[in-house]
């Protein structure tokens, strides 16, 4: 027996959409696949064929070409953990209520996996930001050192001005008209501190109410977008990944694989010893 493939004209989804398969809850969906249908879905390179399209297709987009990507490598691992063709389509359809559509498993993966790489690109850019900050605070502190150091000397000049003075033995007057002089100039340099400082607290007090309403705003924003998601369940795409964030993103996809895999075989074998006892 040969089987031939079916000429749907090339169509490839550029979204991640809820399929229809109108052979979901045939009988021979529930069939285990064969061990040639194992072997032969286990050779599939989905990064290969990728590879090819591109080369012999150029005009398809490469939304559809990373669509392909990622069903592939949902059913190689699928399979490879022993689920049937109704368990592999069962988790990429999406479930059905009486109030609203949930996501399916699938698109519940691929939102986990956009999370996960998300968080490492924070906790990246995180630690480049630390290591900024030490290098700053490294200068900070040899700024420090060093208005220190001149301090030491000013304190060192005006210990010897007063040894002079004392050594020169100025008349009282004379001194007394210096004293003053000299607490007159630092009661000017003291308002014209203050006069500044007041300005400086305005500033900050209104930099500090505008960063507040940016931040609000866009978490308000943030949040409304994730609950539209959610409720509304919206198709997904990969057209907007870089090449680095694609990559990223199959490889934390593969990762949650395994348990999502585990936890439908448990649920499926539940469901079908249930199912089996009606008569």
């Amino acid at each position: 027996m040969e089987l031939v493939p079916i000429d749907h004209g090339l169509c490839l989804p550029e979204i991640l959409d809820d399929p229809y398969f109108e052979w979901l809850h045939w009988p021979q969906s529930a069939v285990p696949f064969s061990e040639s249908e194992v072997e032969f879905i286990a050779a599939l390179d989905p990064l290969q064929d990728a590879d090819i399209l591109r080369t012999e297709l150029p005009s398809l987009r490469e939304s559809a070409i990373r669509i392909l990507v990622l069903c592939t490598t949902f059913l190689k691992q699928a399979v490879a953990a022993g689920l049937c063709l109704a368990d592999i389509g069962d988790m990429m359809t999406r479930e059905f209520s009486t109030l609203e559509e949930g996501p399916s498993v699938l698109e519940i993966l691929c939102q986990q996996a956009e999370e996960s790489m998300n968080r490492s690109a924070t906790l990246a850019s995180s630690d480049e930001d630390d290591a900024v900050d030490e290098d700053s605070s490294r200068d900070v502190a040899k700024e420090i050192q060093f208005e220190m150091e001149c301090d030491d000397d000013d304190d060192d000049d005006d210990f010897a001005e007063n040894c002079i003075g004392e050594v020169l033995d100025i008349p009282l007057l004379l001194q007394r008209k210096a004293c003053e002089h000299r607490l007159h100039s630092l009661r000017e340099d003291d308002t014209e501190e203050d006069y500044d400082d007041g300005d400086s607290d305005d500033d900050d007090r209104e930099e500090t109410k505008i960063g507040g309403i940016t931040k609000s705003v866009s978490f308000s924003a943030a949040g409304f977008n994730y609950e539209s998601a959610g409720s509304g369940c919206k198709s997904i795409s990969f057209k907007d990944f870089t090449e680095e964030e694609w990559a990223v993103f199959l490889k934390k996809f593969e990762q949650l694989l395994p348990e999502a895999f585990e936890v439908r075989k448990s649920t499926g074998l539940r469901q079908r010893l249930g199912t089996s006892c009606k008569f």
